[in-house]
């Protein structure tokens, strides 16, 4: 994945600004995003998806439970042609229980972790590939608007960011109501059921697929942010850097600096790991909300792109340095409680060496006088038998 490619998704797809991209770093995994961040795969673009998700699609993938890097392409493509289908023959959308009747979750036997829909009830679908490869090259990081449209009230169940196992699926029965809209479907001709031509731009745009906004709702008034001055070059990872001065070239990145997408009007967003020592960062951030020169509104309320990754950003760095700050704590305790322990045993086997001289004592003792006594009466019983001997040699 490159700085180039992130350019073309943007462009292709007509991600908005307020939607973050990031390349992963070497030591980065799929399976583990940061903190507020998601993995997606170019992949997914190409089979329908855009951002910031539809409500249907935001719906379906919350419903499901997993992440959207764990779904499979021919996951995503059934659940958008489905979509594209009920909206152009019958003006709504596919509700839950007929999909679930129509296709089962199935996880994938070969990459474990990773799901895909098999149909049910016959064929529905036509040129819909199960499978399909080297879709996990080119993967990324999003963050920022990216689920839900800027503006829009978020939703109470939101997509799972980190790697799940558990999804719950179970299948039901079709109304009379449902029965007739399959069968209106199933009656079509192939060529109307091809994923390739509902997947295709127009029928995307035509189904309200590329419109993120719900209908009925409309976008809440958006106050203007003041933006902070640039920050020098050469911070490291984790760190948004300001928005560019007007006329300045981009610098090259140095080989531990991050290769984040800058977005059109040279407007950078933080990286997705934070490390805690990197102090100055929310630092500054902290002085410039202070001293009002940036809306602590705009960093809460993410009315603007930039405004949302510092606010990130500053958020990010706070708690990294504050479990920094705890996991030190917490081994410093632990060494001392350590220490105390070591020395505790140490008075302990003192004590026990001690008590242990003085029961030797003891024993030595009563050993010796045992012995004493025992010479004693050996010699007592010897005395004894001389004086019968002798007085027997007497009586003689």
């Amino acid at each position: 994945m490159t700085h180039e490619l992130l350019e073309r998704i943007r462009r292709e797809y007509n991600v908005p600004k307020d939607v973050v991209f990031a390349l992963p770093q070497a030591d980065d995994r799929p399976s583990r995003p940061p903190r507020g961040w998601v993995t997606l795969y170019w992949e997914m673009f190409k089979n329908g998806l855009r951002l910031p998700l539809h409500p249907f699609v935001q719906r379906w993938m919350a419903f499901l439970g997993v992440a959207p890097h764990q779904m499979n392409p021919n996951l995503l493509r059934t659940i958008l042609c489905m979509f594209v289908l009920w909206k152009r023959h019958h003006g709504i959308e596919p509700s839950t229980n007929i999909l679930r009747c129509c296709f089962g979750l199935r996880k994938s036997p070969k990459q474990a972790g990773f799901f895909y829909l098999q149909a049910l009830q016959g064929k529905i679908l036509e040129n819909n590939p199960s499978s399909q490869k080297s879709w996990k090259d080119h993967w990324f990081f999003a963050t920022g608007c990216w689920e839900v449209a800027a503006g829009v009230e978020k939703p109470r169940v939101l997509v799972a960011r980190r790697f799940r196992e558990k999804v719950d699926w179970e299948s039901g029965e079709l109304s009379e109501d449902e029965e007739g809209q399959l069968e209106v479907i199933r009656s079509l001709e192939a060529s109307a059921r091809d994923a390739a031509d509902l997947l295709s731009q127009s029928s995307l745009s035509a189904s309200g697929l590329l419109d993120p906004i719900p209908e009925g709702k409309s976008l809440a008034p958006v106050a203007p942010t003041p933006i902070m001055e640039a920050r020098s070059p050469g911070r490291g990872r984790g760190q948004d850097r300001g928005k560019r001065p007007a006329g300045e070239e981009r610098e090259a990145p140095g080989p531990k600096r991050p290769r984040v997408e800058e977005a059109e009007e040279a407007a950078v967003a933080p990286t997705p790991t934070i490390h805690p020592e990197r102090l100055a960062d929310f630092v500054d951030t902290a002085r410039m909300v202070l001293s009002g020169e940036m809306s602590w509104e705009g960093l809460t309320l993410g009315e603007s792109t930039y405004a949302t990754s510092t606010a990130m950003a500053f958020e990010q760095s706070v708690r990294a340095l504050f479990s920094h700050y705890g996991a030190v704590r917490r081994v410093m305790i632990h060494r001392e409680k350590d220490a105390a322990r070591v020395a505790e045993l140490r008075c302990t086997r003192e004590e026990a060496g001690k008590r242990d001289a003085e029961v030797k004592a003891v024993v030595d003792r009563a050993k010796r006088m045992a012995e004493e006594s025992t010479n004693k009466e050996v010699e007592a019983v010897r005395a004894l038998g001389a004086a019968q001997v002798e007085k027997a040699d007497l009586a003689k």
